[in-house]
């Protein structure tokens, strides 16, 4: 949370907040952001006043529809713990049993078809399983660029995979570093792939030209498949 102020209007029956964030630009903006599963108004100097609350007024159809898009999210995010901490957990489009064991040190641990998560008995298992899946996301995303650079023969100088990538799959640099979001490793393995790809072509076009997307679809044929699915897991952002 950013800590920005809050104000809570009533649209279409329902009592939806909006996050009031001040703008250096010229016109009121209005934004869902999906990773934090709210909506943004960026307001030149950050004042609200009647004018900004008509803008949103004027906008219901769009907002109403976004909320309708929040709270489906949450009922994803909210089966997804359900099943997880129910002892059934699915990694790169893999589906393994879950074991979360009390033991004094926090560790993960993948096997066949079992995952075995131990921590602290006084530990939060949300807590326990975000710290182990970040830290299997911190070592196997980097192979898999590694992977698909040599595939592709593209120079990497650094990947890192980040917490802080809230609302997008990944970056690059025109330095030839990567950034991952952590959480990649909660889809499945094509569009794990895809991604990686992605990020990789960029290495060569900074920009999504047409050349860009010719050297995609030269590595990966399907992705505009692949890409479109995407919208299906934006609910992921919001799990931790």
């Amino acid at each position: 949370m950013t800590g920005n102020p809050l104000i809570h209007l009533a649209i279409g029956g329902h009592n939806i907040p909006f996050e009031i964030c001040p703008s250096k630009g010229r016109r009121v903006q209005l934004r869902y952001h999906a990773a934090d599963q709210r909506f943004q108004v960026r307001i030149p100097g950050g004042k609200w006043d009647d004018k900004v609350e008509a803008f949103i007024r004027s906008q219901e159809t769009w907002v109403l529809g976004n909320f309708q898009a929040i709270r489906s999210d949450h009922q994803r995010q909210e089966a997804w713990w359900q099943e997880t901490l129910g002892g059934k957990l699915s990694l790169r489009g893999f589906a393994y049993e879950l074991r979360i064991e009390t033991a004094r040190q926090s560790s993960f641990s993948l096997h066949d078809q079992l995952i075995v998560i131990k921590g602290p008995a006084e530990a939060d298992p949300r807590q326990l399983v975000e710290a182990a899946l970040f830290t299997y996301a911190r070592k196997v995303l980097p192979l898999l660029v590694s992977h698909q650079a040599s595939l592709t023969s593209t120079s990497v100088r650094s990947v890192v995979v980040k917490r802080q990538l809230r609302s997008k799959w990944g970056s690059a640099s025109s330095l030839g570093n990567i950034n991952l979001n952590w959480l990649l490793i909660l889809l499945p393995e094509d569009q794990i792939r895809y991604l990686i790809i992605h990020e990789l072509m960029h290495l060569r076009e900074m920009n999504h030209s047409d050349r860009f997307w010719k050297w995609v679809h030269h590595f990966e044929p399907d992705y505009e498949r692949l890409d479109a699915s995407l919208k299906h897991w934006g609910w992921v952002f919001g799990l931790f």
